[in-house]
């Protein structure tokens, strides 16, 4: 009762404060204007608003076994004033390649826009190069951009941080070229769960659909951190692409005029699962570690193969004396960023095997590239092994059932 009559006294008390104030006054003069506050997130300057819709362009092709039109986005890009005068374009891999049925198909006929005259201008599709599993296309389009630089956009060589301000410009669904939408980095070096997007990845909450494929993830100076090139279904802020880690490394080796092939070729085909599972490779113990992502495959021709096998715990591996932690905390990577090493790079890799307490080391010396392996390996959205898998999709549905799926890939 005494808290309730507290209660009591303190509305009485507040009631008479109440009844015996005055009458309220005139308003008074009002103050002097405050100092402007900071620029909102969606605030971009005009300048930079300018840029990006004139360094961005919707590209139109067709592609696949119909020869299908489809419309997605693109930017133009120079590292060097060298650069300028080729006039290149980049735009997701899935606009110029498709594989299906473990068949490749490459762009037919593709129109993009010249930012200088605003006419659209034929592509050659012969100067198109891919980096398929970064779902990076260049396009050497001969527009001479040296007096018009403003026209084209740089990568971010600054560090990227969660939290920070990001935008994302392109042609959503195919109804509003050279639109952007704002939001924030969720992660700029994430690892997917099902291991489908391999590389290092910006993950990022701007909105972004089909159509948006290939255009510009920028940071609020207008320079690139990575390329949008997915999403998850019907979760239109959870999307993102390669960040720039991912195209300061692929890109020098498309301006050869070539696909890059160069890139090494791990063979691994991986998951993120939750601690029900993790905890089967830690018997008896009651706090384990985070680290890891599950091999579900290793493909024959794999420098992984015979050393891992299907059901093994990836912990971690130490390269050149750095040591790259394996998951999607913070602190933790893909095994994609093995890929932009260079061939022959040996690492020390630790490992788990279920129900062994013990964590196996052993060497690994990554000497096979994508120019070891058929096309059809080298595609946006797989792994080591072919894009439309069907017994894959199959263990990914089920994938977060813990023991069940660590005993289904076993067996298999």
């Amino acid at each position: 009762m005494s808290g309730c009559s507290n209660i009591i006294n303190q509305l009485q008390s507040d009631i008479c404060f109440i009844k015996s104030k005055g009458l309220t006054g005139p308003t008074g003069p009002r103050g002097n204007i405050g100092a402007t506050g900071p620029m909102g997130p969606s605030n971009i300057p005009s300048d930079i608003l300018s840029k990006l819709q004139n360094a961005t362009s919707q590209i139109s092709y067709r592609l696949g076994p119909n020869n299908t039109r489809f419309t997605a986005s693109g930017f133009y890009y120079y590292d060097t004033n060298a650069d300028l005068v080729n006039g290149y374009f980049i735009t997701a891999a899935h606009c110029a390649i498709q594989i299906t049925n473990n068949i490749y198909y490459k762009t037919t006929a593709a129109y993009i826009q010249n930012p200088i005259t605003t006419k659209w201008i034929t592509v050659n599709v012969n100067n198109i190069y891919v980096d398929g599993v970064a779902d990076v296309a260049l396009i050497r389009t001969g527009i001479d951009f040296t007096n018009y630089p403003q026209y084209c956009l740089k990568l971010n060589t600054g560090t990227v941080n969660a939290g920070d301000e990001c935008y994302v410009v392109g042609n959503p669904g195919g109804i509003d070229e050279d639109s952007i939408s704002s939001g924030c980095v969720r992660d700029p070096n994430y690892c997917d769960s099902n291991g489908k997007q391999v590389t290092n990845t910006m993950f990022i909450n701007a909105p972004g659909i089909g159509g948006n494929s290939g255009g510009p993830i920028v940071n609020k100076n207008g320079d690139v951190i990575g390329i949008y090139t997915f999403g998850y279904s019907d979760l239109e802020c959870y999307g993102g692409g390669s960040n720039q880690s991912v195209l300061s490394s692929t890109l020098p080796v498309l301006k050869q005029n070539t696909d890059n092939k160069s890139k090494l070729y791990l063979g691994l085909d991986w998951y993120i699962v939750s601690p029900f599972s993790i905890n089967l490779f830690y018997p008896s113990q009651t706090t384990f570690d985070t680290a890891g992502v599950i091999i579900f495959r290793v493909n024959p021709l794999s420098p992984f193969f015979g050393i891992l096998d299907n059901s093994y715990l990836l912990l971690k591996c130490v390269v050149n004396n750095t040591t790259i932690e394996f998951g999607n905390k913070n602190n933790q990577r893909t095994p994609g960023v093995l890929l932009y090493y260079p061939v022959g790079t040996t690492i020390t890799i630790h490992y788990k095997i279920i129900n062994d307490n013990t964590v196996y080391t052993t060497n690994v010396q990554l000497n096979k590239t994508y120019a070891n392996v058929p096309n059809t390996l080298d595609g946006p959205l797989q792994t080591g092994f072919s894009q439309n898998d069907e017994s894959r999709k199959n263990i990914v549905k089920s994938n977060q059932n813990d023991e069940k799926f660590l005993k289904s890939i076993k067996s298999n």
